[in-house]
């Protein structure tokens, strides 16, 4: 809890206030803090990293297989060993996972929305030491870790447990904003060349126009749609990037090094703009992971018919429950656990102090506060500072956030796909996206890093994907029952 109210401390000292245009250098600041503190393991978890290529030392294994259950298949509760190493991924598989509550998680996650509001995605980020730089690992660690874990869709890998299901939907909500605010700043270029400033500009009001005039989208347009002001020139040349395969061949670099990446003198693929990512991902012909999740999240538990009857009678169930602990407190000397203490006490089994120690930790673990400490959320509005107050066990708004936001995904995708497909179709060559990060195990001095994934982007309108009855990556047969045909 503590370490996601700073999390969301930081963000609202970051938030610009009314009638600030441009970008936070206060942000830019933020971002290479957090770069320096390495919440995300880019050095465990990159597909040239030099971890994998042998440089460095090994989170302890042992750890990982003695924590790992086996029943059920042989399906383990995590990914990753039990190590600090992984920063916030082991916060959030071995801290907060065994509890079903996922605050820090949470916090970090509204961290990186306020970022991506107030200062955009800096491509420069991390540069000193990694060899792919920009804001790809944070939005990877979205879109490929936490949404995949959330709704339940990651594949060789135990479901999330949730305390409650407002838990599962404030988490799901705050991974979705992170998702949003990229889309909302992403702006198709008219040149694919390189754009200016005033070419880039000019794109997004034609883009908002035709949402406007043909999509019938005037009402959400000030929600997936970024104003012109706080575009810059490092926007006009990183969008413009998105549409050419651009490698890097570095230097070879010691593995002794401080360098987070190596590559050995092999071409890099430059990675592409986190708003290309994801509207590739929503627009893929093959139907990405990001999409089937948001059809998922839509279409589950009845959609958006039945969210009072199912998650207001959860709410509701939980809060007599409360109440009945509240009136009438556990008996501690009546547990099963309290009389196995005792038993073994007197049976010589535990001395005093240890058998203290033992129902002190117990009785710690009976008390534990039903949810998190964190009593108000708060939504922001892109841009236009209107907030609403949101209690962390209120089910049926954190549902309804989450449909919100999965429908104004769509909306910000399908306003932009058009010029993308366009762009996309007249490319000088078949574009690929090689993703920054690897969600695996780790696997010291293997060669993985060097077969990295290359995903040719071959896009369609959005109507025609949802429409498209196909086998996902996970095997779902036919496509959700997300419109009304």
């Amino acid at each position: 809890d503590i370490r996601g109210l700073t999390f969301m401390a930081i963000a609202n000292l970051l938030q610009s206030k009314p009638g600030d245009t441009g970008k936070s250098p206060m942000g830019k600041k933020a971002w290479e803090l957090m770069e320096c503190c390495q919440f995300v393991p880019v050095k465990y978890l990159s597909r040239y990293s030099s971890f994998a290529a042998g440089a460095g030392s090994a989170p302890s294994m042992s750890m990982y297989n003695r924590n790992q259950p086996r029943d059920d298949g042989d399906v383990p509760n995590s990914y990753f060993p039990k190590t600090a190493d992984y920063g916030m991924i082991y916060i959030f598989e071995h801290v907060e996972g065994v509890v079903g509550t996922y605050p820090a998680t949470e916090g970090f996650l509204y961290l990186l929305t306020t970022l991506i509001k107030v200062a955009g995605c800096p491509s420069d980020l991390g540069s000193h030491w990694r060899l792919r730089p920009g804001c790809s690992p944070y939005i990877e660690y979205v879109t490929d870790f936490i949404l995949p874990r959330a709704s339940g869709t990651a594949r060789h890998v135990k479901p999330l447990p949730f305390l409650t299901v407002a838990d599962e939907g404030r988490l799901t909500s705050r991974a979705l904003e992170v998702v949003e605010a990229v889309l909302v700043r992403y702006v198709v270029p008219l040149a694919l060349d390189r754009a200016t400033l005033s070419e880039l500009r000019e794109s997004n009001c034609l883009t908002m126009k035709a949402a406007n005039e043909e999509l019938g989208l005037s009402s959400n347009t000030s929600a997936i749609f970024c104003p012109n002001d706080s575009l810059d020139e490092d926007d006009a040349d990183d969008f413009s990037q998105d549409f050419n395969n651009i490698c890097l061949y570095p230097q070879n670099v010691d593995p002794g090094s401080q360098m987070l990446e190596v590559s050995y003198g092999e071409p890099v693929s430059l990675p592409k703009t986190p708003g290309f990512f994801i509207l590739s991902s929503l627009l893929s012909t093959s139907k990405g992971q990001l999409l089937q999740i948001i059809q998922k999240l839509i279409s589950e538990n009845g959609g958006s018919r039945d969210i009072q009857s199912f998650y207001g009678k959860s709410v509701m169930s939980k809060l007599l429950a409360i109440a009945l602990f509240r009136e009438t407190p556990p008996s501690f000397s009546n547990s099963r656990e309290y009389n196995e203490l005792v038993g073994r006490q007197q049976r010589n089994q535990l001395d005093d102090a240890s058998c203290k120690a033992a129902m002190t930790y117990l009785l710690h673990s009976m008390i534990q506060q039903p949810s998190p400490a964190v009593l108000d959320f708060c939504f922001e509005d892109a841009f236009s500072f209107e907030t609403t107050n949101c209690a962390p066990d209120d089910a049926v708004l954190w549902r309804e956030r989450s449909l919100l936001l999965s429908m104004r995904i769509l909306c910000a995708a399908a306003a932009r796909e058009e010029p993308f497909n366009r762009a996309i179709k007249h490319s000088p060559k078949q574009l690929s996206v090689v993703p920054t990060l690897l969600f695996k195990g780790p696997i010291h001095g293997s060669y993985s890093h060097r077969f990295a994934e290359e995903q040719k982007v071959n896009t369609a309108r959005l109507s025609q994907i949802l429409t498209k009855g196909s086998t996902g990556a996970h095997g779902w047969n036919s496509s959700f029952n997300i419109l009304p045909i």
